[in-house]
This record gives structure tokens, sequence and C-alpha cells, in this order.
């Protein structure tokens, strides 16, 4: 019995363990992804400031 539960133990840091990284990795992109758009708007901001001079 106590391996029964060794076992499920495992399988559940396991599971954990995989939810916890792909969240990880979700939020890793997701920062990727709004800096790369804030660098997009701060370069059309940057182009339109001097189109208007």
């Amino acid at each position: 019995m106590l391996e029964i539960k060794n076992n499920l133990k495992t399988i559940e840091n396991k599971y954990w363990f995989s939810l916890f990284t792909t969240h990880k990795n979700m939020y890793t992109n997701k920062c990727e992804q709004l800096a790369n758009e804030y660098e997009k708007l701060d370069e059309y901001l940057y182009k339109y400031h001097y189109r208007l001079k």
C-alpha cells in the first residue's frame, strides 16, 4: 500500500510540474508578445511625432 501512495504522489507531482511548466511557458510567451506590441507602438508613436514636426 505504501508503494501505491508513492506512485500516486509521483504521478501527482508530474501532473503539477507539467501544469506549472505549461503556465510558465504561457506567461513567458504572453510577456514576449506584450513587449513586441509595446515596441511596435513605441516605434509608431516615435515616427508619428516626427511627422507632425
